[in-house]
């Protein structure tokens, strides 16, 4: 008798949470339905850049664990357990881990320079291009000439992607504030979540991204 007790108060407990959850949900769900049509269209645009911020942040780092194995390496190696690689010397390594870096410095200044003339969705879209390239390219590397031109073309889409998206996030949060009433645009902090979220969802990425490469080296 006592155990049907205590199974019914938590029955009933779970429940009552149950209901109090679903109210809340049915709250924000009113709420979230009384929001302007044109705010709810940036809002949906937000999770794009927060999507397209972690996809940048990984790429940072995702290549970096295999890479020095991959380039220096020789093709033949006496040892079993290294993995065969291009036998390259530790100078075109420094120049295959330096390029990035001015590809990020090309795609921010290119960037920066056609937002006056393109929209933002396809520039957005060539920089997506460029990182599907550079990828291509890092896959089927045989030479160091291939390896140089694959992380130039990440680069790019690093400094072109993320000028972008800081760009279209201060603009678009302008913009939302100023559909919201009077007495609340001075107390609204949209700006600042919205650099926030993309800013430390695009950290972890950074975190996360040598982890999955670490597990895909022991993937056969």
């Amino acid at each position: 008798a006592e155990r049907l007790y205590y199974l019914c108060e938590y029955v009933l407990v779970f429940f009552c949470r149950s209901m109090i959850k679903m109210e809340l949900v049915k709250k924000w769900y009113k709420k979230y339905k009384d929001i302007d049509p044109e705010i709810r269209r940036y809002r949906k645009n937000w999770i794009v850049i927060y999507f397209m911020s972690s996809l940048v942040g990984m790429s940072f780092f995702i290549t970096i664990p295999s890479l020095h194995q991959f380039v220096t390496s020789t093709t033949h190696p006496e040892d079993a357990n290294i993995q065969p690689g291009l036998g390259l010397s530790e100078t075109w390594y420094s120049w295959i881990i330096s390029v990035a870096s001015v590809g990020g410095f090309t795609g921010a200044i290119m960037m920066g320079f056609l937002l006056r003339h393109l929209r933002t969705k396809h520039l957005m879209l060539t920089c997506l291009s460029a990182c599907i390239v550079g990828g291509m390219l890092y896959s089927i590397g045989k030479f160091g000439w291939m390896l140089l031109l694959a992380r130039f073309c990440i680069g790019i889409f690093q400094g072109g992607q993320l000028t972008l998206l800081r760009g279209y996030l201060g603009e678009t949060s302008n913009t939302v504030i100023a559909m919201l009433p009077p007495e609340k645009q001075k107390k609204s902090t949209i700006k600042y979540t919205n650099f926030f979220w993309a800013f430390t969802l695009s950290t972890m990425c950074d975190a996360i991204g040598p982890g999955l490469a670490a597990i895909a080296a022991h993937i056969p």
